[in-house]
């Protein structure tokens, strides 16, 4: 998995929580859920588009602009392995 996520996001929240504290707890909790499904999805599309597409190189990558992972082609797959080894991905 590309993100890890803090072990209090897979827990329920503890019940000495102050109702702020217990707000902001369900929103951040509502976006890690928002982007495991979004990851999940691009995961999915990423394995179809491979399968159709067997000559192309798709990555999941970050869009800086927005911060959202976002599905990339990568026309050469020889400059795509030479960028990861450079990388040591």
């Amino acid at each position: 998995m590309l993100m890890t996520s803090p072990r209090w996001l897979l827990d329920p929240p503890p019940t000495t929580l102050l109702p702020a504290d217990y707000a902001a707890f369900r929103i951040e909790y509502q976006e890690h859920l928002k982007m495991q499904v979004l990851l999940r999805t691009l995961y999915a599309n990423r394995a179809l588009y491979s399968s159709l597409h067997p000559t192309e190189v798709w990555c999941i990558a970050v869009d800086f602009a927005s911060s959202q992972p976002c599905l990339h082609r990568h026309p050469n797959p020889k400059e795509f392995d030479a960028i990861k080894t450079n990388l040591k991905l």
